[in-house]
């Protein structure tokens, strides 16, 4: 059974700016199983700084990857599996020494989902719209005082023979009839959002705004350092900034004096303000760590059968040959034609059909 049709896979990076290069690794991509089926292997792997991040998630990741792709054809006990590919991740990377990174590998097919965590980093399944079911975290937090308490790169983890690793999950396919998304996100996310922040985006995923959108928003709340400098007392910032040339911070008063700042920051038009701000504020308030997000819609598929039964019975509505001739002749006019709800997902559609003619 092939999921390509059926899964479009959306990732983002934003590299933060804690770190002199970016600690997060990702991947996402389809492996083929040992009933001839296909199975989509989603990761986020987390760096832990001082302990060769950026090399300790990139390794993690890729291991994983090699081991599912020599052993997922010969094996169908799924769970084991991403419990043997963790294993060998962790002992490839305590062979090496002081390499960590946290992780969280999702594998999904036709017999199901099956899951390990390491860390802080989330995994949230998202239902379908009208679903009686609930967004929700499958994954715990495993960190104290935002260091994480579990992780690859362990001297002397047990084998998984000896005692489960990773705090397994597997779900059956009835049990994800209703699911729509699996979104994935590293904790650079939850740095800096609010726990209500991160759930407001994944609603607004549920009720039709795509991966693209809900991305932006959270990017801007990561990036966008105005409410961090909010919290900011203004004779400290007036002592930070103090003695720089060309900055005169006597007069703005409270969130004018954020504004001024804040202005003077992101133009980046004096480097001292940029470093006084970066490293003057205690825990780094203005520096975001780095964060990824993968967003797996896992009903593509339906979505589009949905939109072109839509079209097709309705005959106000263009149909995707009609689309295609239009979009040659006059954009603008074609889409604007479209309500919204066929405007989703109709560049796939059209892909598709465009490639019948050629």
């Amino acid at each position: 059974m092939s999921i390509k049709p059926d899964i479009s896979i959306f990732t983002r990076e934003i590299p933060g700016r804690c770190h002199e290069s970016n600690e997060d690794s990702h991947y996402a991509g389809i492996i083929p199983s040992k009933e001839g089926d296909e199975y989509g292997l989603f990761m986020i792997a987390d760096g832990l700084s001082g302990y060769s991040g950026s090399a300790a998630s990139h390794i993690a990741v890729a291991q994983i990857k090699k081991y599912l792709e020599n052993n997922l054809p010969d094996n169908d006990d799924y769970a084991e599996l991403m419990q043997r590919a963790a294993y060998d991740a962790n002992t490839k990377l305590a062979n090496i020494g002081t390499t960590r990174t946290t992780l969280d590998a999702v594998l999904y097919g036709p017999a199901g989902l099956f899951g390990v965590h390491f860390g802080d980093s989330r995994v949230y399944f998202v239902p379908k719209k009208n679903s009686k079911n609930t967004i929700r975290a499958v994954t715990k937090d495993e960190s104290r005082q935002g260091v994480p308490t579990n992780y690859l790169g362990c001297v002397g983890l047990y084998h998984p023979l000896e005692r489960k690793i990773g705090n397994p999950y597997s779900f059956t396919p009835e049990e994800l009839k209703d699911l729509r998304y699996i979104v994935l996100m590293t904790d650079g996310f939850m740095a800096r959002a609010t726990k209500d922040e991160i759930i407001t985006g994944l609603r607004d995923l549920q009720n039709g705004n795509g991966p693209e959108a809900v991305f932006n928003f959270y990017a801007q709340i990561l990036i966008n350092p105005r409410n961090r400098l909010l919290e900011v007392q203004e004779q400290e910032i007036r002592q930070m900034l103090y003695g720089i040339a060309g900055v005169d911070i006597s007069n703005p008063k409270g969130e004018k004096l954020v504004e001024y700042v804040l202005d003077c920051y992101t133009q980046r038009q004096n480097a001292e303000i940029v470093e006084r701000l970066d490293n003057g504020l205690e825990g780094g308030r203005l520096k975001s760590d780095d964060a990824t997000l993968v967003i797996v819609d896992v009903q593509a598929r339906e979505e589009d059968g949905q939109i072109q039964k839509r079209m097709a019975e309705d005959p106000q509505k263009i149909t995707p040959a009609r689309c295609y001739e239009a979009l040659l002749s006059d954009p603008f006019q074609a889409i604007t034609a479209l309500d919204r709800e066929t405007v989703k997902g109709l560049f796939r559609i059209l892909k598709g059909y465009a490639s019948t003619q050629r």
